[in-house]
């Protein structure tokens, strides 16, 4: 039988200081090969958009410039424009509204995630949908299935709505 080994706050900090993670820049090595990449960027790639030129440098030049390259690399997969961001913003100001302000934080995230990911509209098909909602809970089915019938108003309102209006 196998038995997890029991961890503690001095193993997780005796793992931490053993395994000493690596510089992803190296600062000073950075700074030298400025030299080279300005010399790039006023020479021969001077035509080049910034992504074009970060291709360029992951490309052909990650043996002189390693650090350099990496960042290119960090640049080439940063989101530069905050159109997603602010999409899902005004998706959380539809969904969240003052009416359903009790939403739980789960249920706000799968919401947003339907509404951001899911499938369009038009899509859609809810037929299964609606049959699992109906086994998952005992329904009035037959009250579900009648066309709409509003509510008989009380007789003291009508009696009010009589005085007034006539």
């Amino acid at each position: 039988m196998y038995c997890e080994p029991k961890v503690t706050k001095n193993t997780v900090n005796n793992v931490v200081q053993e395994t000493p993670v690596a510089a992803l820049i190296i600062g000073k090595e950075l700074k030298l090969e400025w030299q080279g990449i300005k010399a790039m960027l006023t020479g021969c790639y001077k035509h080049l958009s910034l992504k074009d030129f970060c291709k360029k440098v992951i490309i052909k030049h990650t043996d002189t410039h390693p650090n350099f390259a990496k960042v290119a690399q960090i640049g080439m997969v940063m989101q530069v424009i905050s159109v997603e961001c602010e999409r899902s913003f005004s998706a959380q100001n539809r969904i969240k509204t003052k009416y359903r302000a009790a939403l739980k934080d789960e249920s706000l995230e799968a919401l947003l995630t339907v509404n951001l990911l899911g499938p369009t509209v038009a899509n859609f098909k809810p037929i299964k949908c609606v049959q699992t909602w109906l086994r998952r809970k005992r329904r009035r089915k037959e009250r579900l299935m009648e066309a709409y019938k509003p509510r008989a108003v009380k007789k003291h309102l009508k009696k009010h709505f009589k005085k007034e209006y006539t």
